[in-house]
C-alpha cells in the first residue's frame, strides 16, 4: 500500500508541474501611444526576454494582442521582457529607386515613426513584467 501511495503522489506531483498539456504562456494586449496621446498606427511590437520572443501587429488604433493561454504558439511565459518595435520606418523605401534601379540618395530611407532607440532590443529602455494569465499594457513611446 505504501508503494501505491508513493506512486500516486509522484504522478500527482508530475501532473502539477507539467500542467494539462497546454502552454503556460500568458496573453499580452494593450495600446501603444505617443506622449501626446496619439496612437502608433502601424508596425510590430516585440517582447524579448533572455529566453523567449513574441510579437504582434499594431492595429490602426494603436492596440495589439498576443493571445496565449493554452496555445503553444502564442503569448509569452512569465518573466521580464524588453519591448521594442519593428516595421516602424527607417527601412529602405523601394519607391526610392530610379527607373534604372539605382537608389535616389535623398530618399533611400523612410523616417522612423518612433524614436530610433525603440527599434532595437539592445537600445530600448522599455521593460515589462509579464505575469501568469492576462496582461494589459499601456506603452508610451517618443516620436523621433
Amino acid at each position: 500500500m505504501k508503494t501505491s501511495m508513493a506512486s500516486t503522489l509522484a504522478i500527482f506531483a508530475c501532473s502539477l508541474l507539467m500542467g494539462c498539456g497546454g502552454s503556460d504562456n500568458s496573453s499580452l494586449s494593450g495600446t501603444v501611444k505617443f506622449s501626446d496621446g496619439t496612437p502608433l498606427t502601424q508596425g510590430t511590437i516585440v517582447f524579448t526576454s533572455s529566453t523567449y520572443e513574441t510579437e504582434a501587429r499594431i492595429n490602426n488604433d494603436g492596440t495589439f494582442s498576443v493571445e496565449g493561454i493554452g496555445n503553444d504558439e502564442a503569448g509569452a511565459p512569465p518573466g521580464t521582457y524588453k519591448v521594442w518595435f519593428r516595421d516602424v520606418g527607417g527601412q529602405a523605401d523601394l519607391s526610392a529607386h530610379s527607373e534604372d534601379g539605382s537608389e535616389n540618395e535623398d530618399s533611400a530611407k523612410t523616417d522612423f515613426l518612433v524614436a530610433e532607440k525603440f527599434t532595437t532590443v539592445g537600445a530600448t529602455d522599455i521593460t515589462k513584467e509579464v505575469e501568469s494569465g492576462s496582461n494589459e499594457f499601456e506603452i508610451t513611446v517618443e516620436k523621433p
